[in-house]
């Protein structure tokens, strides 16, 4: 049986502005072996979120952490800040990201889920 968990998920996807940039950066700038083309893994990143916004709609939760997934999903493409776009806005991050909520969130793992980079 799966494990249901007190959580639901934004899934973050590339749009393509986001495969351009990320093209351009693997073409011009020294990018590890181990990073991908972005349009081969669609770029999807899942957060966790609360399971229940009632306070608030999936909407304005976006808006309030938009930037801190912003700067991730860069971030995992080239952690040097001077090669990522000049504008971070919310209109720029809705042009370069697809957003899906999933609400049921299932734990297919064996064991505890555990943080992988603690502070």
């Amino acid at each position: 049986m799966f494990k249901s968990i007190n959580r639901e998920a934004l899934i973050i996807i590339g749009k393509k502005p986001f495969h351009d940039w990320a093209k351009y950066i693997m073409d011009e700038t020294p990018v590890p072996q181990y990073y991908t083309d972005p349009y081969e893994d669609k770029a999807t990143s899942v957060f966790l979120i609360p399971d229940s916004l009632y306070e608030e709609s999936l909407t304005d939760f976006v808006k309030k952490h938009y930037s801190e997934i912003f700067v991730e999903q860069l971030s995992l493409w080239l952690p040097e800040v001077e090669h990522w776009p000049q504008n971070l806005s919310w209109e720029v991050f809705c042009e370069w990201f697809e957003i899906i909520h999933a609400k049921g969130i299932s734990d297919l793992g064996d064991g505890d889920i555990k943080e992988l980079y603690p502070d």
